[in-house]
């Protein structure tokens, strides 16, 4: 059991978050237990291992694998699991972290420029939704260039990014009017470009210019 039971936070409308190692498991599903929401996640052990090391997943995988609450394990093939998780540390994932995090905020180039050309063309509400979806998809990827660990999506809103700045930014972008929460989503997406810049290939840094350089365009 993870998260939230596991942990000992659990309030009235906690789902009840439960792994399971095994072969041919279901990879999630969704029922109820006694009134309760349950979220069933099906792993191999070689997939819960291979997790640990994948940046896209480590930074809440390896806290969720240390405070999980073992219910069943007999051939103690969760123990180790959580022993690679208690073990586990940054330099282990760090050369595949900067190139995820590299490739992941390039890609998103695409969607920054569709918020500048909103922007451009006062249409708030799809300037509002390219905000959003901005700054709601880049925060767990800056927690990662960060080096900062989450256990649950709470722990990521409320959290720091592993960095005081983003998320101060974040919650302007969350709470500003449209227009000033489209231009602040336009800052958090060169914010992540520079935390990540040094890690980029020279193609990936022609793509990350041409949107600072219409953002420029825009301002001026």
């Amino acid at each position: 059991m993870v998260g939230s039971f596991a942990r000992g936070e659990a309030h009235p409308l906690s789902d009840l978050d439960v792994i399971g190692l095994g072969n041919d498991l279901p990879e999630y599903e969704l029922t109820v237990w006694n009134s309760r929401l349950m979220a069933l996640q099906g792993r191999s052990v070689a997939q819960a291992q291979k997790d640990l090391l994948d940046p896209a997943v480590c930074v809440q995988a390896v806290p969720s694998w240390r405070g999980a609450r073992i219910l069943y394990d007999p051939d103690g093939v969760v123990a180790a699991v959580q022993a690679q998780a208690q073990a586990w540390d940054w330099p282990l994932v760090q050369g595949k972290l900067e190139q995820w995090t590299a490739k992941t905020v390039t890609d998103f180039a695409e969607e920054a420029l569709k918020l500048l050309a909103a922007i451009r063309d006062r249409r708030d509400v799809a300037a509002v939704v390219q905000a959003q979806l901005i700054a709601v998809q880049l925060t767990p990827i800056m927690a990662a260039a960060h080096h900062e660990l989450f256990a649950s999506e709470n722990d990521l809103w409320h959290g720091t990014a592993g960095d005081p700045r983003w998320y101060e930014a974040l919650a302007r972008v969350l709470r500003s009017d449209r227009r000033s929460a489209a231009l602040g989503a336009v800052g958090l997406y060169l914010y992540a470009v520079d935390a990540t810049y040094a890690w980029m290939t020279q193609t990936q840094r022609a793509v990350v210019e041409l949107v600072r350089t219409s953002a420029e365009e825009l301002d001026s």
